[in-house]
């Protein structure tokens, strides 16, 4: 911790990149980020993919249980995903080259989803569990290395740690929901039925967000002249 300390002051005086100086806020400027219609739809986005996040993530033990899988696994199941989230995060540089952010970002909740239906539909014993577990480590790979940097490529230079804040915000808000609401359905519905609903949440943001672009895109189409 006292090591850490020169580097937090040290950190404290940099500038941010790009900015070439320092640029004092206020509360009117962080208003810029409500108007920025591409940042707002990716707050809506991420509140429904870290709901669905958190109903997919919080409840392996429970859903393992009613479907008669060992909960003594659970660990096995984690560690599954866990590496396969290496792949996207290593090569997510060269990925991003190719393929643009957004893009990214909307494969990653299409593979978690992916994960809820073959939970829902698939799964009846610890090895096929252990195959579609991969694809939440995929998803989770693919959007722990490009929705920051979205972020930061969305905000202007002086409100980039500001859009990250409410960024966390939102994304902490809906955790707390998804946590709260899950354990209601999980209890009324079951585990199966339980990951079908989450799957539908996280299909849901990416309509969301993909439906963002085709409205942004009408709205700044020109109009023809009569």
């Amino acid at each position: 911790g006292i090591v850490m300390i020169p580097a937090i002051v040290l950190t404290y005086f940099c500038f941010e990149p790009q900015s070439g100086k320092r640029v004092k806020k206020s509360a009117a400027d962080a208003g810029v980020l409500l108007k920025n219609y591409a940042y707002m739809a990716f707050l809506i986005f991420a509140f429904f993919f870290q709901m669905a996040a958190a109903f997919e993530g919080n409840f392996l033990t429970y859903y393992m249980a009613d479907i008669q899988i060992d909960t003594v696994n659970l660990g096995l199941i984690l560690s599954v995903r866990a590496m396969m989230e290496i792949p996207f995060l290593f090569f997510i540089g060269r990925l991003r080259r190719h393929i643009k952010m957004k893009y990214l970002i909307m494969l990653s909740a299409i593979l978690m989803a992916t994960e809820c239906l073959c939970f829902c539909f698939l799964v009846n014993s610890l090895p096929t569990m252990l195959v579609f577990a991969a694809f939440y480590g995929l998803g989770n790979g693919a959007f722990l290395g490009t929705g920051t940097n979205y972020i930061y490529e969305l905000a202007p230079v002086e409100l980039r740690a500001t859009a990250h804040s409410l960024f966390i915000s939102v994304a902490q808000i809906s955790g707390i929901l998804g946590n709260l609401l899950g354990g209601f359905l999980f209890d009324a519905v079951g585990g199966k039925p339980f990951y079908l609903i989450a799957g539908g949440v996280m299909f849901l943001s990416v309509l969301v967000f993909a439906l963002s672009f085709t409205l942004k895109r009408r709205e700044t189409a020109p109009v023809p002249a009569e």
